[in-house]
Parts: C-alpha cells; sequence; structure tokens
C-alpha cells in the first residue's frame, strides 16, 4: 500500500518537492504483439555491451550544462525535459483553439 491509498494526498504533505529541478527521462522503444522488447533509442544493452548503435549517443547531446544561475546539471540517455519544481507549465503554456 503506498501513502496516497493510505493516508491521501492533498498536495500540503511536507515531501513535495517545492525548490530546484526535475528531469524527465524518457525510455523510447517499440514492443511486438508478445510483449517482447524489439526496438530502443537509447539501446544502452547493446550499445555498453555488444559495441551496437545508441541513437542518443549518435546524436551527441550535452552530457553537462549549467543554468544561468550557475547551477550544473549532469544529463544521462533519455533525458529530454527539466522543470523547475516551482513553476508551473501554464507559466509558459497555455491552450486555446485557432477558431
Amino acid at each position: 500500500m503506498d501513502y496516497a491509498d493510505k493516508y491521501g494526498v492533498d498536495y500540503d504533505e511536507d515531501f513535495w518537492l517545492t525548490d530546484g529541478y526535475i528531469i524527465v527521462n524518457f525510455t523510447i522503444e517499440t514492443v511486438d504483439p508478445d510483449g517482447r522488447h524489439r526496438l530502443s533509442y537509447i539501446n544502452a544493452g547493446n550499445h555498453l555491451n555488444n559495441g551496437n548503435c545508441s541513437m542518443w549517443t549518435m546524436e551527441g547531446p550535452p552530457l553537462q550544462k549549467s543554468s544561468y544561475k550557475g547551477s550544473t546539471f549532469s544529463f544521462y540517455a533519455g533525458d529530454f525535459i527539466l522543470y523547475y519544481a516551482n513553476k508551473r507549465m501554464s507559466n509558459d503554456y497555455e491552450s486555446g483553439a485557432i477558431y
């Protein structure tokens, strides 16, 4: 049983990250009809152990960057998005219609 099931969540709990950054990591892969994983964008196991291609490595993303405030971030294969923990998506984007 996890915390939410046991106690409920009202977003006033003290365990929520309220400062700093969240790095979102994606694993992009195909799965066949039998549930077997066939292709992987990162291809970590085959890349590291067998010398096969990793598209992530081929594209050459930076492994480290610094923000204008001086924070340094280390990145790993699959890291796509960096969020400020104390900001909202709606601060940058909003939905709407073109008609």
